[in-house]
């Protein structure tokens, strides 16, 4: 079983394994993943251009930084401002005395180094958050990227504190293994300087997007590792971009392709908004009834609009039906070229 396994390794090495994903595995799966899975979506999709858009262009890249936006910047110092220090202080010395914990095991390792506030501040400023995410633009942006109207399904507002353990989770090189294409925004809701966490992407983009794999990977690691990569294991010289810069600096990347890392402050605290945007074949998804979880004033059977309804509220518990989204992941995993670099 070892030597077939190795075999197997070696194959999916090769040049011919390379071509055969680029050339057959990906415009297949393409056509199924937009055209079958996502049917809802990709008319949706279409529906929407109908009409003149604004929004931010990758230009065929699965990432973006943004340093000096002004409609970002505008929007990132009007809700750090509404965040208050007091809040901020009882959270992090609940983390440093242990009173937060999370279930990634590398977060709690000893301090729990980084945690979501998004329910912890006021609910004016969270309808705010998901206006902006609701906004014409951002959607227009993750649906250009995706070539799908995109689903809402994380917003997230991280508050990492000083990191005096080692490296690990997030902190390490990895990729959101939770789909086959997404969109995240990371906006900066404080200044990143090269000491608090700055959030750094790979920007070596493979053709191959979800089917390709950084042989490093850890894949017998403790829960919160794996799939992550140690630096020395990266070719990151001249490879890579970060959102080091003022508060509004704003990451657009697609997690589940480009690889990524941050949070690792060693001087100061890092405040930073994050949303996701995907497929209905994302296995992240929360459970959602008729008020949406981040804004419960908003309410599916009182929304008239087929666009806000389905970014809201799709979800396909179809392909939930014999675990089938978990076996697209491993499908991915079992298919991808095994890059050494």
């Amino acid at each position: 079983m070892d030597l077939l396994m190795n075999n197997i390794k070696k194959i999916k090495q090769t040049l011919f394994w390379y071509f055969f994903l680029n050339f057959f595995v990906k415009n297949l799966y393409y056509f199924f993943w937009r055209f079958l899975l996502n049917f809802h979506g990709t008319v949706l999709y279409f529906l929407w251009f109908s009409k003149k858009r604004s929004f931010y262009d990758l230009k065929g890249k699965n990432y973006l930084i943004l340093k000096n936006d002004p409609e970002l910047k505008e929007f990132s110092k009007r809700i750090s401002k509404r965040i208050p220090n007091e809040i901020l202080e009882k959270i992090k010395a609940d983390m440093i005395s242990g009173k937060i914990k999370s279930p990634n095991e590398t977060n709690s390792l000893e301090k729990t180094y980084t945690t979501d506030i998004f329910f912890k501040i006021d609910e004016k400023t969270r309808e705010e958050i998901v206006d902006f995410a609701l906004s014409e633009k951002m959607i227009s942006t993750a649906s250009r990227h995706m070539k799908i109207f995109p689903i809402i399904s994380r917003i997230i507002l991280n508050y990492n504190i000083v990191n005096t353990n080692e490296q690990r989770g997030a902190m390490l090189w990895h990729r959101d293994a939770f789909g086959y294409k997404s969109l995240d925004v990371f906006l900066a809701l404080s200044d990143i300087n090269k000491d608090s966490g700055p959030l750094s992407i790979l920007t070596k983009d493979s053709k191959l997007g979800i089917f390709t794999r950084n042989i490093n990977e850890k894949n017998l690691a403790r829960p919160g590792e794996r799939g992550k990569i140690d630096d020395e294991k990266v070719n990151s010289e001249n490879n890579v971009e970060d959102n080091i810069g003022d508060k509004g600096t704003t990451v657009l990347v697609d997690s589940y392709v480009s690889y990524h890392k941050g949070g690792n402050c060693k001087d100061r605290e890092r405040l930073m908004l994050r949303i996701s945007y995907q497929g209905v074949d994302a296995i992240d998804f929360r459970k959602q009834e008729n008020e949406f979880l981040f804004n419960t004033k908003l309410k599916k059977n009182e929304i008239n609009s087929k666009f806000k309804k389905y970014t809201l509220f799709k979800r396909a518990r179809i392909l939930n039906l014999f675990n089938f989204k978990y076996r697209l992941i491993k499908f991915y995993r079992m298919m991808q070229y095994l890059e050494n670099s």
